[in-house]
């Protein structure tokens, strides 16, 4: 009876190890943005691993109802003059919402979840594409510039 049971238990044990290695688990991490000079705004950024890249979830805080938002990956610290790494698709300002996949930046390089994590970059959120465009309505640092 013994080894029965150890036989099951070591089977258990095998099923249970497969299943937290068979690639479902999707890493995860969350940023905090912050308001703009102007601005009343706040809300999260969550990058997800996804296969060849990262989908990036922002859900803004404070939005203009009716408005679009434009979203853009850049390089360097948020209150540097870092060039656009990529655009992500524009934050809908009634419900606070955009979701982007992204998998090759501006310069043709690839972005996965690792380069993610160590990337010099930062998300900033604007008011518009128009004569607000080089407002930052929120913003977040990303990867090494995380405090």
């Amino acid at each position: 009876m013994k080894t029965k049971t150890l036989s099951y238990l070591l089977l258990l044990g095998f099923a249970v190890l497969s299943s937290c290695v068979n690639g479902d688990e999707h890493m995860a991490i969350s940023y905090t943005l912050k308001s703009g000079t102007n601005y009343n705004t706040g809300g999260t950024v969550n990058v997800q691993q996804i296969e060849g890249g990262v989908k990036i979830t922002i859900k803004l805080e404070g939005g203009i109802e009716g408005e679009f938002h434009p979203a853009h990956l850049h390089f360097g610290a948020w209150d540097g003059e870092g060039e656009m790494a990529a655009m992500l698709n524009s934050v809908d300002g009634t419900t606070g919402l955009s979701v982007t996949e992204l998998k090759v930046l501006s310069d043709n390089s690839s972005m996965n979840f690792d380069r993610f994590l160590t990337f010099d970059g930062s998300i900033r959120i604007h008011p518009n594409d128009g004569d607000l465009r080089k407002e930052i309505m929120a913003y977040t640092n990303i990867g090494i510039n995380t405090p």
